[in-house]
This record gives C-alpha cells, sequence and structure tokens, in this order.
C-alpha cells in the first residue's frame, strides 16, 4: 500500500472515530436535556435525531452547491 493510500486511509478512520464519538456524546446530551424538561421518553429519543438531520441535510445541502459551484445567496438585503 502506498503511502498516500495509507494516509488516507488513516485519515478517513480517524474522521469516522471521532465522528462516532460526537455522535454518542451529542445524542445522549440532547437526550437527557429533553427529558429534565419533561418530555416523555419517545420524544426524548426523536428530539436528538431531529436536530442532528436538520444540520446533516443543511451541510449536504451546502456541499452540492459548492460542489457544483453554485452561488449560495442568503439574506440578501435591499443595499
Amino acid at each position: 500500500m502506498s503511502s498516500f493510500r495509507w494516509s488516507r486511509w488513516v485519515t478517513f478512520a480517524a474522521v469516522l472515530l471521532l465522528a462516532v464519538i460526537a455522535a454518542v456524546v451529542s445524542y445522549s446530551h440532547m437526550y437527557e436535556l429533553a427529558l429534565r424538561h419533561g418530555e416523555p421518553e419517545w420524544r426524548g429519543a426523536l428530539f436528538p435525531l431531529s436536530v442532528d438531520g436538520m444540520i446533516v441535510g443543511a451541510s449536504m445541502t451546502l456541499l452540492s452547491d459548492a460542489a457544483t459551484a453554485a452561488e449560495v445567496v442568503c439574506c440578501r438585503g435591499p443595499y
């Protein structure tokens, strides 16, 4: 295996590991927060998925727009 392929594999594995850790911590934190604020368990379980799902959807939209060199216009005012 060439050093370039090895480097890419190690980078991918490290990013994947960090993403899994962040997802577990994020989910458990938002789940506990929802329960502490009186939400039933089923809604507490769905709350983190809705927040993280929105983040993933928005990120993929931005990535897709950047990949196609589309110009994203946000909140353009009258100036």
